[in-house]
């Protein structure tokens, strides 16, 4: 089954059990006089470990958890299950009744308006898998004559399902609930992204997200619940960076970006900016580095927090324009920050496009901390264009403690990058103002060893650490 999958023939490999739950996959024969929920419960927990795999083509395919349901029917049990058997077809009408097969080759036909019997796809794609199985080891009967012809290594769809597994212990995974750990407060900008991640992970994964709240210390009380986790792949969490970079560094936390955990993927890089009010007598960057240069210790900056990502962005301006000296005022968060830069207490603040684009009215943008012009401020340069060669950002993931088996781990990456890819998801980020970008799971490790480093040399220059 793995090498017709990796050859294209197949899009999906589903675990057939001797009863599915929820009496959704039957065997012939069984319960063929109604639906018996309880029944078809006991039955499936008694077949837990009864593991088969079954290759569907990619024509009969509407998942909805362990349902598949092919233009309408409930398959008692595909005829191509291992030992060469053939089984029958049961289907609900529009008014939920179970009809028995109705003809004697295991398929129920039902006739059009005319009386005239027709094949429904579910027969159709059966046969078409068949003939793919008995040409896929002559490429040329596929395309001989025909120069159009499709190759037959081609994918025949672009998902596929990730749960399918080579383990017998993990053909089932997840089967209960996954924990996810937030270190934030409800609501809050890690929050509002994991529910919209949450909508999706219901789309491609057979069980729900639990929401478990962690909050405190900047994060640290939720990202060590994480760290420490029981290493089964039922615990998931969201980490913030450079967060976890700077707590490890210079608040003794326990955990270890480095050691501490197995990423699945980036969900969200938001930039810091540079933002005044509306009214300020400040219209660029440039102008700002000129007035406290000239006036040292008068011109204030709001930051979200010590040891946070505006901090280190506070302490690298530092080393780029030492002649420039900025008198720092820290708040406990970024609505605190925004409310004491629209009242006045400050001059102007380092935040987050997140942040900012919820009063865009009342604020005016003088430049992005970002390699590009970000979709949200299309009309904002970035300091490189404006000669400062400066990136800064706080980006969000997802991860699991390290020793969560392999298996689990390329498994949450393959749906998560999947998540990550659904247009519609994209589409609800925008509409929240999460500035969606993915990274894998392995590329975002990498990211975190360079940002250790550079963060730790930020550190000790500004003796915040040895």
């Amino acid at each position: 089954l793995l090498l017709r999958l990796l050859r294209g023939q197949v899009d999906l490999i589903v675990p057939i059990r001797e009863v599915q739950p929820r009496g959704l996959l039957r065997r012939a024969g069984q319960n063929h006089g109604g639906y018996n929920q309880k029944q078809d419960a006991a039955q499936a927990e008694r077949g837990r470990d009864a593991g088969r795999f079954f290759a569907v083509p990619p024509e009969v395919r509407k998942t909805h958890g362990h349902r598949i349901e092919p233009d309408g029917f409930l398959p008692a049990a595909y005829p191509f299950l291992p030992g060469g058997k053939t089984h029958r077809l049961q289907r609900r009408d529009t008014g939920g009744n179970l009809h028995r097969p109705a003809d004697g080759d295991g398929h129920h036909e039902p006739a059009d308006q005319n009386g005239q019997k027709h094949r429904r796809p579910i027969v159709e794609a059966m046969e078409s898998f068949r003939e793919q199985e008995q040409t896929a080891g002559n490429p040329q009967q596929h395309t001989q004559g025909n120069p159009n012809a499709a190759q037959p290594a081609a994918p025949l769809l672009s998902v596929v399902l990730a749960f399918a597994v080579t383990s017998p212990a993990l053909a089932a995974y997840p089967e209960k609930p996954v924990n996810m750990v937030i270190a934030f407060t409800a609501g809050g900008s890690s929050d509002v992204q994991a529910r919209i991640m949450q909508k999706y992970w219901n789309k491609y994964a057979p069980q729900p997200w639990v929401f478990i709240y962690k909050t405190g210390a900047g994060g640290i009380i939720g990202f060590t619940e994480i760290a420490n986790a029981k290493k089964d792949g039922y615990t998931v969490g969201g980490l913030n960076t450079p967060h976890i970079i700077l707590q490890s560094l210079a608040q003794n936390a326990q955990f270890d970006p480095l050691t501490s955990y197995e990423y699945l993927c980036q969900v969200v890089n938001d930039p810091q900016v540079i933002a005044v009010r509306k009214d300020s007598p400040y219209a660029s960057v440039e102008e700002l580095i000129a007035a406290a240069k000239a006036n040292p210790h008068k011109i204030k900056v709001g930051l979200s927090g010590q040891l946070s990502g505006h901090h280190v962005m506070f302490l690298s301006f530092k080393e780029m324009f030492p002649e420039s000296v900025f008198s720092p005022v820290f708040y406990k968060g970024a609505a605190d920050q925004n409310a004491a830069l629209l009242g006045g207490e400050i001059d102007f603040m380092f935040g987050n496009v997140n942040d900012v684009t919820r009063a865009l009215d009342e604020l005016r943008i003088l430049g992005v901390a970002a390699e590009e012009r970000n979709a949200f401020l299309p009309d904002i340069p970035t300091l490189k264009e404006l000669g400062i060669d400066f990136v800064s950002d706080i980006r969000r993931c997802f991860a699991v403690p390290k020793g969560v088996d392999p298996e689990i781990v390329r498994t949450l990456r393959a749906v998560f990058k999947q998540i990550c890819e659904d247009p519609d998801y994209v589409a609800d980020m925008l509409k929240a103002g999460q500035p969606h970008e993915y990274l894998s799971g392995e590329d975002f490790e990498a990211y975190i060893k360079t940002q250790y480093e550079s963060n730790r040399g930020i550190l000790q220059r500004a003796g915040l650490i040895k």
